[in-house]
């Protein structure tokens, strides 16, 4: 699946893929302008991002070759950045003609970026504050910072398809099997594609948990791992192979360690049998 993202200069689209190549804020956050397209490729996914200086973003032969075959259009706007948001109203006027004379049963995703900023707009009120009109092509809004692993997962999400085949159904009933306070998948990024939480003490055992998972895929490709802290206890297990790996788990589980890591197992079978081929 060809996605294309674009955007002005400093919108943020590059910091985006240095992040899902790394998984490292310092790297992403010190990303300088390209004079190209870049690409990142994972699985059957691949992105090819536009540069976004004004002299090569309006290069009507970049959309003529990539537009045509595109599944989907990401176009990222810096939300903190009130003063260039005329600009990005004119750059949207131009990308949708570019849709309509090249794109046929395309989709946009309209990402409202650096939402860690004072003054960031959600995406869908900046969408409305701006004015825009997709001209009945389908937009999905989302919401992101490099500084919330899992708001570039919702973003993966979108992008996939899992927002609109409920993975997160198969994810609720694994939380429930093992009585568990937060159950999860990561397939191919290394961040994670569906999680249910019950209700936790903090928000912030989320990102802890994905630095945990970051940190070991570090050290080795995770086949197994199971940690009891003070009073919950952590299971994860990979199913597929070197190259298309799924990695589930669960997080403060009351079933016996066995029985969490079959369920996990299960539903990463599940996963890979009934849903992926649609995502990837």
């Amino acid at each position: 699946m060809l996605v294309v993202f674009v955007g002005l200069d400093r919108a943020g689209k590059s910091s985006i893929k240095v992040y899902l190549e790394t998984l490292n804020t310092d790297l992403a956050e010190k990303t300088e302008m390209s004079n190209g397209i870049e690409v990142y490729q994972k699985g059957g996914l691949k992105i090819e991002i536009f540069p976004g200086q004004r002299r090569l973003r309006y290069n009507e032969r970049l959309y003529e070759i990539y537009f045509r075959i595109a599944r989907k259009i990401v176009f990222v706007v810096d939300a903190a950045d009130h003063s260039r948001f005329d600009e990005v109203k004119r750059y949207w006027d131009y990308v949708m003609g570019m849709i309509k004379k090249y794109c046929g049963g395309v989709e946009i995703v309209f990402v409202a970026h650096k939402q860690d900023l004072k003054g960031a707009i959600p995406a869908q009120e900046l969408y409305r504050r701006l004015g825009l009109d997709s001209g009945g092509v389908p937009v999905k809004f989302v919401d992101t910072t490099i500084y919330d692993p899992w708001s570039i997962a919702g973003l993966l999400k979108v992008i996939h398809g899992g927002d609109t085949i409920r993975v997160d159904d198969i994810v609720e009933t694994l939380r429930r099997l093992c009585d568990a306070e937060l159950a999860f998948i990561y397939d191919g990024h290394i961040l994670p594609l569906a999680f249910s939480p019950k209700k936790l003490e903090g928000d912030n055992i989320i990102v802890y948990l994905n630095d945990v998972i970051c940190s070991l895929e570090k050290i080795g490709q995770i086949k197994a791992f199971v940690g009891v802290f003070e009073k919950r206890k952590l299971g994860t297990i990979a199913v597929g192979t070197n190259k298309e790996r799924i990695i589930v788990g669960v997080y403060g589980f009351k079933t016996r360690i066995t029985e969490a890591l079959e369920y996990c197992r299960q539903t990463a079978l599940r996963y890979m049998n009934q849903y992926r081929g649609e995502l990837w």
